[in-house]
């Protein structure tokens, strides 16, 4: 092999995630090319990621094709661009949504439904963790769609940050009613503790506790119903103690 031929040898299969652009795989695979495409559209991966509250490394396994979005994340993907929904998953039509269909026929300008809208995953904690992790794992198992407009009152660093969790039980009652989705800040799993209401495994089981932490690295774990006992635990670690994120809010059902 000459040394022109080495210098134009082929790239890697997807970059690190500090290289953002956005590479198709050497076999021939349309839908592969068309997240390539839409990734192009947003102006490279991260953000598209970014957009459609989607992690990059889930982007990029799409586009060297060993893995296939759900419905759900077809729709959040598609929003980003924002593209046609049937383009992206079949390559029939149109690729770009008309002035009119981004718009909602709100007029020249106005956001499309689908540009107000941020995908946030809905995740499943009930994933045992390997024997000796200290990190979340969950499952995705959809989506809650919410307005922009709505998430814009609060000040988020990435829509990608945020998960939500179904609360199971009246522990929490009246602050969280049982059954509500509550929205989640998953960057703090990886910040130094702080006391506050999170998402969390304790002795094996995913609930929701207000947490507060205490001199000697002790922690109190306090439900507001009252009809459940506080108690405390000593330098709790994983796996049998996981932080999965931080509650911002909750969404009450009636």
């Amino acid at each position: 092999m000459t040394d022109k031929q080495k210098s134009s040898g082929a790239t890697g299969d997807g970059g690190s995630p500090s290289d953002d652009r956005p590479r198709a795989p050497d076999r021939h695979d349309d839908f592969a090319a068309r997240i390539v495409r839409l990734a192009e559209l947003c102006g490279g991966v991260m953000e598209l990621a970014r957009r459609s509250a989607l992690s990059h490394q889930v982007i990029r396994k799409y586009i060297r094709g060993v893995s296939d979005p759900s419905r759900e994340r077809l729709v959040a993907l598609a929003g980003a661009g924002p593209v046609h929904l049937e383009w992206l998953a079949t390559g029939r039509g149109p690729m770009l949504l008309s002035s009119t269909e981004r718009d909602g026929g709100a007029g020249e300008g106005a956001p499309g439904p689908l540009q107000r809208m941020v995908a946030i995953p809905l995740i499943d904690p009930s994933t045992q963790p390997d024997a000796d992790s200290t990190s979340p794992t969950y499952r995705d198992q959809g989506f809650l769609y919410i307005d922009r407009e709505s998430l814009a009152a609060f000040f988020w660093p990435t829509a990608a940050d945020l998960a939500v969790f179904i609360m199971r039980g009246d522990s929490m009652a009246p602050t969280i009613r049982p059954e509500s989705p509550v929205i989640i800040d998953r960057s703090a799993a990886g910040r130094e503790p702080v006391d506050g209401v999170f998402v969390c495994r304790l002795d094996g089981r995913p609930m929701v506790k207000r947490l507060q932490w205490l001199p000697g690295r002790r922690l109190r774990v306090h439900s507001d119903n009252p009809a459940y006992k506080s108690y405390e635990l000593d330098k709790p670690k994983g796996p049998l103690f996981v932080i999965y994120g931080r509650v911002l809010f909750s969404l009450h059902r009636p």
